[in-house]
């Protein structure tokens, strides 16, 4: 009997101990994926800013002057509903002998504006002399950051080698911590810089990159509040953050401290103070901020434990008898959790297959309804139009004016439904089968669809200037290229008709490690709060009376782009035209299906 006791009180510990360490191991994989989380929020905040800034680069590539007007609209828009970004910045790269044109330049708009740098103490005075400047010239939002206007970026050793090393490697760079000229407090702040080279230029070199460099868009971020509205949206957890940047010296790691939002409670009181836990658990992880990597360091605020539920004390004095019972009953719940673990298993893997079969059966009843708009529809539709045409031809002067008016319209929309079929299947057929890449040149495609457009429009007096850059060479689907290219043409074709000098461009312009190509015509463009509508299906921003056309051009050209993993945006202004900007993936992960 003693035996069995003891073995019983050691059974008993031992059960409570490897209770108590699954307990342990749940805390701690609840605590990962909270620090998880708080880390992809600041990465995910980072990629979103750099979206904005390759924007306003986009802006300054697609335009010939950008005015102090335009940025302010431009930047007004990519940051609204964005608290992370502390402001955006465009500084011109300026010769040392273009330095009063410069600042006379920039007095127009502000009376007292001048080159400037910060002495050591933090005081703005006038810039020294130097062969080349980075004036700060266009600033946004202005009233919170009027005192950076004109500080030459030059004038400091950690902006100027983040400017450089964007040159040097033709990428967005990112400075180490710095105390920012508009920050009133004693938080950190960092730059990230993107170059700005002039229009079509060849920039494989770093010496052709420093000749044709016009000037660096800044995005200037406040750490603390790039890390908070990071942060804003996810519920207090009780964890600290530290913030260190692992490219810097080790006086400069430091970044920030974040301390959680938790409240005290009743029941737990988490963060009275900033105060760290006595527990030794921590979590470390790396996020990237262009070229610089930042550690991020997650610990548990005081109290974080305080949940923990109580070790089961009664398990150390329970009987032989109920220790042996709740073993078994343990075990027998383990075995029925894996009996269920397995018959969820057999019963998803039947569903996935059901589904699979549906979606074929879907696929083939799509394929059957394409089928029968080729077929079915269109022998009424031509039975339709060719009666109407008849009767065009053999009574029309017998007929009245309304009902010559009513048999015109009946031809019109036969024609108009036609056109709408064609599309339809055209754009089906976009987002089927597979993709065959090849080399193609858009520049010698171009040419093509402009000669075809235009020996098939001689009679309408419509002479175009067309400007079509050369090589253009692109790796993609030659047929779906040619339709994209195709739809893009058209439409600037039809919209620039009423243009006394219609002119239309194809060419292309440099990103941020991409080839940014564009379409731009001088018609009648339209106004940017409809941009969102443009490219959906049977979406016009015009009467079918005054422009042609299904609405479906712009939609197929999208899920053209989307096949090659690119990116596909308009800018324009009503009465000046329009340009449509698109990207081609050269290296796709996965070419096999549309998603």
């Amino acid at each position: 009997m003693t035996i069995l006791l003891v073995s019983g009180i050691i059974l008993a510990f031992t059960v409570s101990h490897q209770l108590h360490q699954q307990h342990i191991y749940k805390i701690t994989v609840e605590f990962e994926t909270v620090a998880k989380d708080r880390i992809h929020g600041i990465q995910h905040t980072i990629e979103n800013s750099l979206m904005i800034g390759q924007s306003v680069v986009s802006l300054f590539a697609s335009s010939e002057d950008v005015t102090r007007k335009e940025f302010s609209t431009f930047a007004e828009f990519a940051l609204a509903n964005t608290t992370y970004i502390r402001a955006l910045e465009w500084a011109p790269r300026v010769p040392g002998n273009q330095r009063a044109h410069y600042e006379a330049l920039g007095a127009k708009n502000l009376p007292r504006f001048k080159f400037t740098e910060q002495t050591p103490d933090g005081k703005m005075v006038t810039a020294g002399e130097r062969q080349e400047y980075y004036p700060i010239l266009f600033v946004e939002p202005f009233e919170n950051n009027r005192e950076v206007s004109g500080f030459d970026l030059a004038s400091d050793p950690k902006r100027k080698a983040a400017i450089k090393y964007a040159l040097d490697n033709n990428q967005p760079s990112t400075s180490g911590r710095i105390r920012l000229v508009q920050n009133d407090t004693s938080s950190w702040g960092i730059l990230t810089f993107l170059p700005v080279y002039t229009k079509n230029a060849d920039i494989t070199t770093i010496e052709q990159r420093h000749q044709y460099l016009e000037g660096m868009i800044i995005i200037v971020y406040d750490i603390p509040l790039l890390v908070q509205s990071s942060l804003a949206y996810l519920h207090p957890a009780g964890v600290h953050l530290t913030l260190y940047d692992e490219n810097a010296t080790q006086e400069e790691r430091l970044l920030y401290q974040y301390y959680s939002r938790a409240q005290p409670s009743s029941e737990h009181d988490w963060v009275k103070e900033p105060r760290l836990s006595t527990s030794t658990l921590e979590y470390s992880d790396s996020l990237s901020i262009n070229h610089r990597r930042w550690l991020v360091k997650a610990v548990p605020a005081a109290g974080y434990f305080d949940t923990a539920v109580p070790l089961e004390i009664w398990l150390l004095f329970g009987g032989i008898n109920t220790i042996t019972l709740l073993l078994i009953a343990y075990l027998n719940q383990t075995r029925q959790r894996e009996q269920d673990l397995r018959k969820e298993k057999d019963q998803l893997e039947v569903t996935i297959s059901a589904r699979t079969r549906d979606l074929e059966h879907k696929n083939k009843e799509l394929e059957t309804f394409s089928y029968s708009i080729a077929h079915d529809l269109r022998s009424p539709l031509r039975a339709i139009t060719g009666f109407s045409q008849i009767l065009v031809d053999d009574a029309y002067e017998k007929l009245d004016k309304e009902e010559q008016d009513y048999l015109a319209r009946i031809i019109a929309a036969g024609k108009n439904m036609s056109n709408l079929i064609d599309d339809i299947l055209a754009l089906s057929r976009v987002t089927q089968g597979k993709l065959n890449r090849k080399e193609v040149n858009l520049s010698e495609m171009a040419r093509g669809i402009a000669y075809r457009m235009q020996n098939s429009n001689e009679e309408d007096n419509h002479h175009v200037v067309w400007i079509i850059a050369d090589m253009m060479k692109v790796e993609g689907d030659p047929h779906l290229l040619t339709l994209l290219l195709d739809n893009l043409l058209l439409n600037a074709y039809k919209f620039s008709y009423q243009h006394p000098k219609p002119k239309i461009e194809v060419g292309f312009t440099h990103g941020v490690g991409e080839k940014i190509y564009y379409v731009r015509d001088n018609g009648i463009g339209f106004d940017m709060k409809f941009v969102d509508k443009i490219f959906g299906v049977f979406q016009r921003l015009h009467t079918r009376e005054s422009y042609e056309g299904t609405g479906i051009g712009l939609a197929t050209v999208k899920r053209i782009v989307e096949r090659h993993h690119g990116r596909v945006w308009a800018i324009s202004k009503p009465n000046e035209g329009a340009t449509f900007y698109f990207t081609l993936c050269p290296q796709p992960n996965n070419d096999d299906q549309y998603t």
